[in-house]
């Protein structure tokens, strides 16, 4: 990615560590016998939480496609006692026992500084100070499909447009009942516009995604390389956080469509 190869990129995520490097003055007044504690691994950890939690996740699965009711009841165990909801309910504790330890297992000053950091380059990238005689990418909405899968076709032109260091510029067609999809969530550029690319000459280059477009080096699961290890010391699957921000950047949605949005309760787990 072309924003994120900079030297920037590297100083401003480090910001989040405050790990000080000790003055010589420092170190010689430091006795020999004292042991001196090695930084926490925060990459290492989730690394190994993620086998132990996939584990404990296969074993309920298993549970729940194989046993039934009464195939593990024995003689001397009273009726009421069903081994099958226990050992669900078991496995679920272990699973939110598995949670809770990650929540404490990651490097959360780190997560907070590098997503500010990702979603200022993304807004930067977005607006530039002159949109005028420059390149851009280039994408028109069809309604071929609804709104999650407009929304995954603006995400991949966003991440080709930030991997070749270019604002991504959708044009405001007709989009099902909306005059365009940006009835519903916020423009994605304050300082440049699809009105502006015979105006202000602009380099078009246009993204179809209803066909295989041939940029192939930013298709899923593709993110910056160079931030890898950062995010591996808060997420275990540094690609699924990188298009979450990207998510998080287009889907601003309008303040009058957040008014109108209630939340949900549920009572039961839902899949989907």
């Amino acid at each position: 990615m072309v924003l994120f190869l900079s030297p920037l990129a590297s100083n401003a995520v480090n910001k989040g560590r405050k790990n000080k490097v000790p003055s010589k003055k420092q170190s010689t007044s430091i006795s020999v016998n004292k042991s001196i504690d090695p930084p926490f691994n925060y990459s290492k950890f989730l690394k190994e939480w993620k086998k132990s939690y996939i584990s404990q996740k296969e074993m309920m699965l298993f549970i729940f496609q194989y046993a039934n009711s009464g195939m593990l009841r024995r003689r001397k165990v009273p009726k009421y006692v069903d081994f099958r909801n226990y050992l669900i309910d078991s496995n679920l504790f272990q699973l939110n026992v598995l949670e809770n330890i990650r929540s404490i297992g990651q490097n959360e000053m780190m997560r907070k500084s590098l997503m500010e950091y990702v979603q200022k380059v993304i807004h930067r990238n977005q607006n530039p100070k002159e949109c005028r005689n420059i390149d851009v990418i280039v994408y028109d909405p069809q309604p071929i499909c609804g709104f999650g899968c407009q929304i995954h076709h603006i995400a991949y032109c966003l991440t080709t447009a930030l991997g070749e260091g270019k604002p991504l510029v959708v044009k405001p067609s007709r989009w099902h009942e909306f005059n365009s999809i940006f009835d519903l969530i916020m423009p994605l550029s304050e300082t440049c516009r699809y009105d502006m690319i015979n105006t202000h000459q602009l380099r078009v280059k246009s993204i179809d995604v209803t066909y295989d477009y041939q940029v192939k080096e930013f298709l899923p699961q593709a993110f910056p390389d160079n931030i890898r290890k950062q995010i591996e010391e808060f997420h275990t699957d540094p690609f699924l956080w990188w298009i979450g921000q990207i998510i998080m950047y287009i889907l601003r949605l309008k303040p009058h469509i957040l008014k109108r949005l209630k939340p949900i309760e549920f009572t039961s787990p839902i899949v989907g």
